[in-house]
């Protein structure tokens, strides 16, 4: 993988924020203390899953270089949008389905699965990026609480253990939102939203989607 230094890169308007940095055009991310995501994400190559060219330290900043995508993220188009139809939502749906099957296979969870985390390259192919939250776990059982609210799973509430079943669900999750334009466990108090994913308690539109 190639070496690159600050000087390489001339820096463009800041395009969003991840977790734990933010995110400028040419490629660039700028990140503190990630190394362990570059590792992680270094190792992967699939058509789904952003491409990872190379990092470099800075002043105490890891840079995290990646594959840009021109047309933004699945949360940026429900802002727009307030929604996709079928045929979008099964598309979407099974491009990172292929993605998440990919990173399953090399034991490495994403952990953080949501529209934020899905960005549309070239020729609109959706990609999984952020791998921020993500662990390589041969094991596959972990405990760690860790997630957006909305995705979060009952067994992370729970304190239970989990494994690819997280990133599964949380597709699912994704899947309602697409479709509904909100996650399917929505509640703007957390104790609520807290129990609807513990017990399940999902509502189903009335209207044809």
């Amino acid at each position: 993988m190639t070496k690159y230094s600050v000087g390489d890169f001339v820096y463009g308007e800041k395009l969003g924020d991840g977790g734990f940095g933010g995110v400028k055009k040419n490629c660039a991310a700028s990140t503190t203390n990630q190394e362990k995501e570059y590792k992680i994400q270094r190792r992967l190559c699939h058509p789904n899953i952003i491409q990872c060219y190379g990092a470099y330290l800075h002043e105490n900043y890891f840079f995290h270089i990646q594959e840009f995508a021109p047309y933004g993220s699945l949360m940026d188009w429900i802002r727009k949008l307030g929604k996709f139809n079928e045929s979008c939502t099964a598309y979407y749906m099974r491009e990172i389905s292929k993605a998440l099957r990919y990173c399953h296979g090399l034991s490495a969870l994403h952990r953080d699965i949501k529209p934020d985390n899905i960005v549309l390259g070239v020729n609109w192919i959706p990609k999984i990026c952020d791998f921020g939250c993500s662990v390589k776990s041969p094991g596959m059982r972990r405990f760690t609480r860790i997630g957006t609210y909305d995705y979060l799973t009952p067994e992370i509430i729970k304190r239970e253990p989990y494994s690819t079943d997280i990133d599964i669900y949380c597709l699912g999750v994704l899947c309602y939102e697409l479709l509904v334009g909100l996650p399917s466990f929505y509640s703007e108090n957390n104790n609520v939203r807290m129990k609807k994913i513990t017990f399940g308690i999902i509502k189903f539109p009335m209207e044809k989607i």
